[in-house]
């Protein structure tokens, strides 16, 4: 009887040193994975603007309006979410990467996120270039160290606005001639020099 126990707890630990050599080696494969997967750069994160038109996983119509399973909703969500966190809490060299968007003509992704159920189809919406999309970034960073929102602007009335008054140029050279000033300086001027 006492080796019959004896072998049943040496199959039993032999069989827990299986599972967890097993659970090793699948670890490690996606560990592997991870790493060698190209990087999603922030901009590139921000183009899943369209989470922030889906209440969750659960609105099915909505991800169907989207192509997008709950799975690459919540994938996509971390992605966003994780992306406009690290935009607003990074130094202001973010502003040079931005200012190198200047006269960039090509399609922006990284702010126009509409919602299919809008009827309203805003000009911004269907032409917005990296050039645009780029100064309302800055305006977003510089403005969120007076306390403005951390978020991606993509409201209609005010988008447009912002489109029409400020001018990319002039962001540029503002932003040169002001560099290495706290945020919180930044900001102030900035309000005052654009009027916003």
């Amino acid at each position: 009887m006492k080796r019959i126990i004896i072998f049943g707890l040496a199959l039993i630990a032999l069989w827990g040193c299986q599972q967890k050599q097993q659970h090793q080696q699948a670890t490690q494969e996606v560990s592997e994975t991870a790493v060698t997967a190209a990087p999603v750069t922030l901009l590139d994160s921000l183009t899943f603007g369209y989470v922030t038109n889906v209440s969750n996983a659960d609105d099915l119509k909505m991800l169907m309006l989207y192509d997008k399973t709950p799975e690459q909703y919540r994938q996509d969500s971390i992605l966003y979410f994780t992306a406009v966190n690290n935009f607003f809490a990074a130094d202001s060299s973010v502003l040079d990467q931005l200012m190198a968007f200047e006269g960039d003509t090509t399609r922006c992704n990284w702010i126009a996120a509409p919602s299919p159920y809008s009827s309203y189809s805003a000009i911004w919406f269907l032409d917005l270039n990296k050039s645009n999309g780029a100064k309302l970034l800055m305006h977003a960073y510089i403005m969120r160290a007076c306390g403005g929102p951390a978020a991606i602007p993509n409201a209609s009335a005010t988008t447009e606005v912002l489109l029409d008054k400020l001018d990319m140029k002039k962001m540029v050279q503002w932003v040169k001639a002001n560099q290495g000033i706290s945020r919180e300086q930044l900001c102030k001027k900035y309000k005052l020099a654009f009027g916003v």
